[in-house]
């Protein structure tokens, strides 16, 4: 064997062995791709899921609220037409009824009972003026509903965020499986880069992500 067969041997060997680490790492890359396509798609459909359910929740809290300020109402004209009742009897002013006087404020709803304290210590907007009190119910309802409604806003654009990053690592798979059917060096190389560049990027991102 001549010395330039020696050298074309050596440089031979050389291409073949750059040729197997590069298909290593093309390997290694699809297939953290895949896992990272597969973790990301689960994690979005998840805050996907996510988002139905407080949407629901948001829904059901709304309608319960509508449902607990009529009730409120009712309870503040059936308290409203009691106390007119008690003032017009006389009852609470005389204190030989004072009995009869005592079930007729055990009758009003706790709410009424409430307002009517607030009159007899000089609170002017009392004695079911306001329906503050009333409505406390319903308000906290739609405090809820609110709440739910913000939880579902940031499940949506936590799914969002995770179908993105997907689509970026998709992109990393074509690079690196593109680069297994070349036979340009420096090409492949440069399509490694890409396709490392784009598995990266979306893991970064995705490690900043919930995780559910």
């Amino acid at each position: 064997m001549t010395q330039l067969d020696g050298y074309e041997h050596d440089a031979a060997n050389s291409a073949e062995r750059e040729d197997a680490r590069l298909e290593l790492v093309a390997t290694v890359l699809l297939g953290l791709g895949a896992v990272l396509i597969a973790w990301g798609t689960y994690q979005s459909a998840w805050y996907d899921g996510q988002k139905g359910t407080e949407l629901t929740n948001s829904v059901l809290a709304t309608t319960q609220s509508v449902d607990a300020f009529q009730v409120a109402d009712t309870t503040r004209a059936l308290d409203q037409i009691l106390f007119v009742e008690m003032l017009a009897s006389g009852v609470c002013s005389d204190s030989g009824q004072r009995a009869v006087c005592e079930q007729f404020t055990n009758t009003l709803s706790n709410e009424g009972r409430e307002e009517v304290a607030a009159w007899l210590s000089g609170d002017a907007s009392s004695i079911f003026n306001a329906k503050r009190r009333y409505q406390r119910g319903g308000d906290d309802l739609i405090a809820d509903a609110q709440q739910y409604f913000e939880s579902a806003q940031q499940a949506d654009d936590t799914s969002g965020d995770y179908s993105q990053a997907v689509a970026f690592v998709s992109i990393s798979l074509f690079f690196a499986g593109i680069s297994l059917v070349i036979s340009r060096t420096n090409a492949r190389k440069g399509l490694l880069v890409l396709a490392t560049l784009f598995i990266v990027g979306p893991l970064a991102f995705m490690a900043t992500l919930p995780i559910a």
